[in-house]
């Protein structure tokens, strides 16, 4: 829809989210999820967890977001700010580079008569794993810019989320949380925030 609008439109537009990252200020209205319980297939209807929420957001805010997560990637790879090891998630990167990184790994050591373990971790809802107060502490660390900062910490609060089926609709409820729900909101910035949550996981 965006794409077709005057270019008279994007001028305000742009004006209007250049204000928001100096202003640091997520609108309220563009954190309101619209969220579609969608019945998955084979599994009892009377079952809450037999339903895939699906989450709706204006097209402004995902267009928003979008620049936000853009601005604070480039950050964190011109800073150098990922470990050269993590390859999920990441541009002209991919796991099967990990992989070929691995199988080399092992058999430099076959080669040495070494042996090679290694320990895979696997978690579940990870974005769930994100506390929030410790992102926003290691973003600090980081030195991210500070309007990065206001503008995430603005739009992580105050959301909330309203369930519609068919004809129905819920009371919104507030989506108070010390972790980021990536169910509720499933933002453009989630891999990086992912990303820098986790990256003491592995040694710089």
């Amino acid at each position: 829809m965006l794409r077709n609008v005057p270019t008279r439109a994007i001028q305000h537009l742009t004006l209007l989210f250049n204000s928001i990252l100096q202003l640091g200020y997520f609108p309220t209205i563009w954190k309101a999820t619209k969220v579609i319980p969608v019945h998955k297939p084979n599994k009892p209807p009377t079952d809450v967890n037999s339903y895939r929420p699906i989450s709706l957001l204006s097209s402004t805010s995902k267009l928003l977001e979008r620049i936000i997560a853009s601005r604070l990637t480039t950050f964190v790879n011109q800073n150098h700010l990922i470990p050269d090891t993590q390859f999920g998630f990441r541009k002209k990167h991919s796991t099967v580079f990990q992989l070929a990184r691995i199988v080399d790994h092992i058999t430099h050591g076959y080669n040495l008569r070494k042996h090679t373990g290694m320990a895979l971790l696997d978690l579940e809802k990870a974005y769930d794993t994100v506390w929030i107060t410790g992102l926003l502490y290691k973003l600090i660390d980081l030195k991210v810019p500070e309007y990065l900062l206001f503008v995430l910490l603005s739009y992580l609060e105050g959301r909330t989320s309203t369930v519609h089926i068919n004809d129905t609709r819920s009371t919104p409820i507030s989506l108070h949380s010390d972790y980021f729900k990536a169910q509720s909101y499933p933002p453009p910035s989630s891999p990086s925030i992912l990303l820098i949550s986790h990256n003491t996981l592995t040694p710089n």
